[in-house]
């Protein structure tokens, strides 16, 4: 999860090799993955390009699972462009969706976007039991791929106007970092860490904040006109600016 125009070609290659001839099943699954690696990179206007042909493909094939997973991957694209409120009514709708097919797959992730939504539409009481049963979830069944961007989203959750327990972001986000540190997902690492700076920049802890955001922004090598590298460049450059005034 560091390399995300690598991984952008691999899907372009596959999308490429399908035609006419190709099956709705594999047009379904090529699509959707690549809609998945979008939706990590948060890249929507490719998120919504494999929408449009996942949908297609899903209602040809009466796959209603897929048709959820449409719902819910416009509704992320929805909440990344400031439309929290119309985005959670479209993710609610697309999680009903996902329960009445006894989808499970990604459920973490999905129950961390609908967090969220909440949080950003100024919900965020409502969002800890949301994060409990992910972590939950996480625990039972060993699925861990998004781990540490459910603990990102509870240290967002925690720092709302409305937590009662804003002391708790800054753990969270630490161990959102130390898990996507340990399993290599360097996009999710360097999500956890802007956020962590951005609050202990908002504390006082300038040089800290350089210091760690520095240290895994560095680390990249490509994707940098990505939302994440583009968001902790523009922190490091207020940061540097903070220092040298």
């Amino acid at each position: 999860m560091g390399f995300p125009e690598q991984a952008a070609s691999t899907m372009d290659f596959a999308k490429a090799e399908l035609d006419e001839t190709s099956d709705l099943l594999s047009r379904l699954h090529v699509h959707l993955y690549s809609a998945i690696i979008g939706w990590y990179g948060r890249d929507t206007g490719a998120v919504r390009e494999d929408v449009v042909i996942l949908g297609q493909s899903a209602l040809q094939m009466g796959e209603n699972a897929r048709l959820a997973l449409e719902g819910l991957l416009g509704g992320w694209c929805l909440l990344e462009d400031g439309s929290s409120t119309q985005a959670l009514r479209v993710l609610e709708g697309a999680i009903e969706g996902l329960d009445a097919s006894h989808w499970t797959v990604w459920r973490p992730f999905i129950d961390a976007t609908l967090a969220d939504a909440l949080t950003r539409a100024g919900r965020a009481g409502e969002t800890m039991l949301i994060l409990d049963q992910a972590l939950e979830a996480i625990d039972r069944t060993g699925e861990r791929a998004q781990e540490a961007e459910v603990d990102r989203i509870r240290g967002e959750a925690l720092l709302a106007p409305t937590s009662s327990e804003p002391h708790r972001g800054e753990a969270a986000f630490r161990r959102a970092m130390d898990i996507a540190h340990g399993q290599e997902a360097r996009l999710f690492e360097l999500r956890a860490t802007t956020s962590l700076a951005g609050l202990l920049r908002s504390h006082g802890r300038t040089e800290e904040a350089h210091s760690i955001l520095r240290g895994v922004y560095d680390w990249f090598t490509e994707g940098f006109d990505t939302v994440d590298l583009r968001e902790a460049a523009a922190l490091l450059g207020e940061l540097e600016e903070g220092h040298a005034s």
